[in-house]
């Protein structure tokens, strides 16, 4: 990439994280006549955090279907993982601990997408070992798991996710600083630029 190129690469990456950040303060807005709680509408301003690391995941890694992959060497092998690449690029850039990554993603991105809500989660490889959720401010530290009476609760602030992921995209040790310098995440970059120009819809599905 040259230098224009890197340009508007970093033009666009700072615009997608403005976004992230006005749609989360405004879900995390104060009004002036809430003296004791803050009025918040977590869930969508989490859901647009998780699909934000989707998108820089997927410039880093190269791909966001997997069902797109071919043998570019520039992609990864057969059987990637979208989940695994997320918590890859969480805790490469933003410094989240792997279990608290993997877990966030499996409830925000996951579970609230497909079904509303998060989940209570059981460890599938620990039978009775159960997570739960706690979102916004002043609660459970942000990216933390604490044992509440047995049951195990991550802490999620989407404020503060929003603040991580801008240090991470553009901090010294950022993902903008490696793709600058790199010319492997440049062919990454580029590969999955293309896959997200190359949208098609299939109204046949659906019978049209």
């Amino acid at each position: 990439m040259n230098e224009s190129e890197l340009k508007n690469v970093k033009a666009q990456f700072r615009a997608r994280i403005v976004s992230l950040q006005n749609d989360v303060a405004r879900c995390y807005w104060r009004p002036w006549f809430a003296f004791k709680q803050p009025q918040l509408a977590p869930f969508p301003a989490a859901m647009y955090c998780f699909s934000t690391l989707d998108y820089f995941s997927s410039f880093w890694a190269g791909w966001n279907d997997s069902s797109s992959k071919t043998n570019n060497p520039s992609k990864p092998a057969k059987g990637a993982n979208q989940t695994v690449r997320m918590t890859d690029f969480a805790c490469n850039f933003l410094g989240y601990g792997r279990k608290e990554a993997y877990l966030a993603i499996c409830l925000w991105r996951h579970k609230t997408m497909h079904t509303a809500e998060p989940r209570r989660m059981e460890n599938q490889n620990k039978p009775g070992e159960f997570y739960e959720w706690c979102i916004g401010p002043d609660s459970i530290p942000h990216m933390t798991i604490e044992d509440l009476s047995g049951v195990l609760v991550l802490g999620f602030d989407c404020q503060k996710f929003a603040h991580d992921l801008s240090d991470g995209v553009f901090g010294t040790a950022g993902y903008f600083q490696a793709l600058c310098k790199d010319s492997v995440l440049q062919t990454k970059y580029g590969t999955f630029d293309r896959e997200l120009a190359d949208c098609k819809i299939d109204f046949t599905t659906v019978g049209l």
